[in-house]
């Protein structure tokens, strides 16, 4: 199980998970990595396009403790982390776990390896809706959406790739959305599925 006594500590002491990767701002074709409250970082997309959402993501310890509380209070042995970002939740599970994580974008996982805090963890350049499994996992945590709001097919993706991953779960595990996402009025709130 994730010790959240650490990432307590962390939000007490106002310092991000992966504070102790960072010296100073990271800068990226792409992304930039920047401090932006006390010892937290964030990371995002440098260009934002007319009527793009903005790419951000942080390694502030508050997220995880808040909503992935069905991961962190968990007892696993394999998770597979379907998104990247800067790779926190891959970071947090690795110590406890298995982790393979799969990420579309090549520049993502290139900051990864550049940050060098993933050791261990098996990071694969693929598509979420194409990629096939070779093995079951207890969790699959499925976290590609960083939105306010969000495209208008969400339920249909959303619907489609926990379809897909399910029968990859083994035994008692489930599959985890755990970002609250909105779209329109609706807001899909941190969902968690599991075979029947």
């Amino acid at each position: 199980m994730i010790n959240i006594e650490n990432l307590e500590l962390l939000k007490q002491q106002n310092k991000g998970i992966l504070n102790s990767y960072f010296t100073s701002s990271l800068d990226y074709i792409n992304y930039e990595i920047l401090p932006y409250d006390g010892d937290v970082w964030q990371m995002r997309k440098k260009v934002i396009v007319e009527n793009e959402q903005p790419i951000l993501w942080t390694d502030d310890p508050y997220y995880i403790l808040r909503y992935t509380t069905e991961v962190t209070d968990t007892e696993y042995s394999d998770i597979l982390i379907i998104g990247l970002g800067m790779g926190v939740m891959p970071f947090v599970c690795k110590d406890v776990s298995s982790v393979d994580v799969i990420e579309i974008n090549q520049e993502i996982i290139d900051i990864a390896n550049d940050i060098s805090h993933l050791n261990g963890v098996n990071i694969l350049n693929a598509d979420a809706f194409t990629y096939i499994p070779t093995k079951q996992y207890d969790i699959i945590l499925i976290d590609i959406w960083e939105c306010d709001d969000c495209i208008s097919d969400l339920d249909i993706q959303l619907e489609t790739l926990i379809n897909k991953y399910l029968p990859y779960i083994r035994g008692a595990g489930f599959v985890y959305t755990p970002i609250n996402i909105k779209r329109g009025d609706v807001i899909f709130r941190n969902i968690e599925y599991r075979n029947t």
